[in-house]
């Protein structure tokens, strides 16, 4: 393949012989395997010239991989956390820090640098990492109960599930409130979803409980 490069690297396009070759030209090939889609993961920083565009998970952008240009890829972003393999999903990014983006596209190997272009805007950069379809990125999301009848540091607490299984089989799972307390479930109470909870002090009558679940999500895929 040759790659015209008179102004920037556009386009592709298969050569008819030196004698057509009348601009800069960069000669490239692809690697064994570099014709297969994965889940293609890369590191990125906003434009900071570009700060008051948030960068939205799902929506349509343009992504150059070296010289390898995917239109129309709809990625995912979540945020990195230091010593910790998972990632965990957010909807869109408007800070400075890096990010992990996550899309299907042809398997490339780094290093390479990672350029996420859309309406012709230069929205942020990076570097691209090795493609892992086992990567676990996560999306979190939050059960809400309210205090029915609370005692001291114990309380019934309902609207949170409404059969008895499910509290049994999520019992194990740490509470907390948006006062700041923890708690545990420990037992159902009835056949209508109530729960007898402990927790670390006084629960007051306007704090609501909380339970975080965790699901893995994976991008969107762009072919229909």
């Amino acid at each position: 393949f040759f790659f015209q490069a008179e102004d920037g690297i556009r386009d592709f396009c298969l050569s008819r012989g030196l004698g057509d070759v009348y601009k800069r030209q960069i000669v490239s090939s692809l690697l064994k395997h570099e014709q297969k889609l994965s889940v293609t993961h890369c590191r990125l920083m906003r434009n900071i010239f570009q700060s008051d565009r948030k960068l939205k998970s799902k929506d349509e952008y343009n992504v150059h991989i070296g010289f390898r240009v995917f239109n129309s890829i709809r990625p995912i972003f979540s945020r990195i956390y230091s010593g910790c393999t998972k990632t965990k999903y957010v909807k869109s990014i408007d800070t400075n820090a890096a990010v992990m983006c996550s899309f299907y596209g042809a398997i490339q190997f780094p290093p390479a640098p990672i350029l996420l272009f859309k309406d012709s805007e230069l929205l942020a950069s990076g570097t691209l990492l090795k493609p892992d379809p086992l990567k676990v990125i996560l999306r979190r999301k939050i059960l809400t109960g309210y205090p029915f009848k609370i005692h001291k540091r114990r309380a019934v607490v309902r609207f949170m599930f409404f059969n008895p299984k499910d509290i049994s089989y999520f019992a194990p799972t740490e509470l907390w409130t948006r006062l700041g307390l923890r708690g545990n479930i420990i037992e159902s109470v009835g056949t209508h979803g109530y729960m007898k909870c402990i927790f670390n002090d006084l629960l007051k009558s306007n704090d609501t409980v909380c339970m975080n679940l965790y699901k893995r999500i994976f991008p969107v895929w762009p072919f229909k």
